[in-house]
C-alpha cells in the first residue's frame, strides 16, 4: 500500500513504504519509476551527470540509451571519451570469478579476464550458419593475423588445418572438401600456391600428402624454380621421408618429362604408344637410316655424375653418348636449357630414341637384300658348279 505522497504544485515525487520511489507519478511500479509528463521540449527521458556536470548517461523517449553521448543512436550506444580501449575495456562482459569474459571496444571484440588464457567463441543457434563480411552490408574481407587483407579471406604467419572429422589426427573416412569453380567456361585458377621469397633458384611451393599422422609429408607436388627468370621453373613429383624432397617426375616448361626411376611398368610390358594413323599425319617421306648408320653407334656402360640436373646415384646404365649421336642421327638429339658447365652450350638429351627401332628395320631390310643378293649368287654357282661336275664326270667315264 501506497503510504506517503510528497507533492509541491504537482506531483513530482512519491516514495512509499517499500522504498519506492516515483518521479512524475505518484504510484511508482518499481524501485524507481519514472514517467515522463508529455510535451516538455525535450527528447529526453533520463539524464545523469557526474560532479562535473558532464552528461554521463542518457535515455531518450525513443528507448535509446548513451553512455558518454547525449544523442545515442541505437538501443546503447557506449563512447569512450578517451578513444584508447580498440578491443576491449568500453564494455566488458565478465564471468562471477572474473577470469574470463568478453570485452568490447570501438574496433572489435577480445576475451578478457584475469586467466592468461582465453577462448573466445562465436556459434550459431541450432542449424544456424555463422556469417563473415555479408555481401550485402560490406565488401571488405577476413584477415588472420593480418589488419589490411588483400582478398576475402587471408592469413599469414600460421598454419591452418582443414578436417572432414572431429579434429586433424582422425578424419572422417569419407569426408571430403569441395573448392568451386565460377559456373563458367574461362580457364580460372581455383587454388594458387605462392611462394613470397624474392625469386631465386630452387624456391618451391610444394602441397604435401601424409599416409600417416605425423613427420613430413611423404609425397609432395609442387613447382621448383630452375633460374631468377620467372616463368623458368619446373612441375615436379617428389618423395620425402622427412627431409628435403627427392625429384622421381619432373616436367619443364617445354613439356619434356623426366622419370627418376630406372623401371618404367605396364601391364604386359610393351611400348609407349603413338598417333599413327595416315589421316593425321602429313608430309610423309621415306627415312632411310639404317645399317651404315647402325654400325656407327656404340653403346657404353657409364655411371651419372649428378651434373646437369642428373642425380649421381652409383648406378651403372647402358646407353649412348649424346654427342656421338648427334654426328650421326642429329634428329634424335636435342639441346636443352639444363647447364652443365661454363661452355654455353646446353645440356644434350636423346629424344628420339625410338628411331633406332627403324633404323634397326631399315637395317634389317638391307641386310636381307644383302643375303638374298648371296643366296641368289650361291643358287648360280651351285649350277655352275653341277655342270663344271657334270663335265668331270664325263671325261673320266671315256
Amino acid at each position: 500500500m501506497k503510504l506517503t505522497f510528497l507533492t509541491i504544485g504537482i506531483s513530482l515525487f512519491s516514495t512509499t513504504a517499500y522504498s519506492q520511489i516515483g518521479i512524475n507519478t505518484p504510484t511508482p511500479s518499481a524501485a524507481l519509476d519514472i514517467a515522463g509528463k508529455g510535451s516538455t521540449g525535450t527528447t529526453k527521458a533520463l539524464e545523469v551527470n557526474n560532479s562535473n556536470a558532464t552528461e554521463m548517461v542518457t535515455v531518450l523517449d525513443n528507448g535509446n540509451v548513451g553512455i558518454n553521448t547525449s544523442a545515442p543512436t541505437q538501443k546503447l550506444t557506449v563512447v569512450d571519451p578517451l578513444n584508447t580501449n580498440s578491443y576491449n575495456g568500453t564494455v566488458s562482459i565478465l564471468s562471477a570469478d572474473k577470469t574470463s569474459g568478453v570485452g568490447i571496444g570501438n574496433a572489435g571484440i577480445q576475451a578478457v579476464g584475469s586467466n592468461t588464457n582465453n577462448n573466445i567463441h562465436i556459434n550459431g543457434k541450432g542449424s544456424g550458419n555463422i556469417i563473415l563480411q555479408h555481401p550485402s552490408v560490406s565488401t571488405g574481407g577476413v584477415g588472420i593475423n593480418i589488419s589490411n587483407p588483400a582478398s576475402k579471406f587471408n592469413m599469414i604467419n600460421g598454419r591452418m588445418i582443414v578436417s572432414a572429422g572431429a579434429n586433424p589426427d582422425s578424419p572422417l573416412s569419407n569426408g571430403w572438401h569441395d573448392l568451386a569453380a565460377p559456373a563458367n567456361t574461362a580457364e580460372g585458377v581455383i587454388l594458387r600456391l605462392v611462394n613470397t621469397s624474392p625469386v631465386a633458384v630452387g624456391n618451391t611451393s610444394i602441397i604435401g600428402f601424409n599416409s600417416y599422422n605425423g613427420g613430413g609429408a611423404t609425397w609432395g607436388i609442387g613447382s621448383r624454380q630452375i633460374s631468377t627468370t620467372i616463368s623458368d621453373s619446373k612441375l615436379f613429383i617428389g618423395w620425402s621421408n622427412g627431409g628435403s624432397y627427392l625429384e622421381r617426375m619432373t616436367m619443364d616448361s617445354s613439356g619434356n618429362l623426366t622419370i627418376q626411376g630406372t623401371t618404367a611398368t605396364k601391364p604386359g610390358g610393351g611400348s609407349w604408344t603413338a598417333a599413327s594413323d595416315a589421316r593425321v599425319k602429313k608430309e610423309i617421306n621415306p627415312y632411310t637410316d639404317g645399317l651404315e648408320q647402325l654400325l656407327q653407334i656404340k653403346p657404353v656402360v657409364f655411371k651419372y655424375n649428378g651434373k646437369g640436373d642428373t642425380k649421381d646415384d652409383q648406378k651403372k646404365y647402358i646407353g649412348v653418348i649424346a654427342q656421338d649421336i648427334e654426328k650421326i642421327a642429329p634428329y634424335a638429339v636435342t639441346e636443352t636449357d639444363i647447364k652443365v658447365d661454363n661452355s654455353g652450350k646446353g645440356m644434350l638429351q636423346l629424344t628420339d630414341a625410338g628411331s633406332f627401332t627403324y633404323m634397326t628395320i631399315n637395317a634389317i631390310r638391307e641386310q636381307q637384300a644383302m643375303i638374298e643378293a648371296q643366296q641368289k649368287e650361291i643358287t648360280e654357282l651351285k649350277k655352275i658348279l653341277q655342270q663344271q661336275q657334270a663335265a668331270i664326270n664325263k671325261l673320266t667315264e671315256n
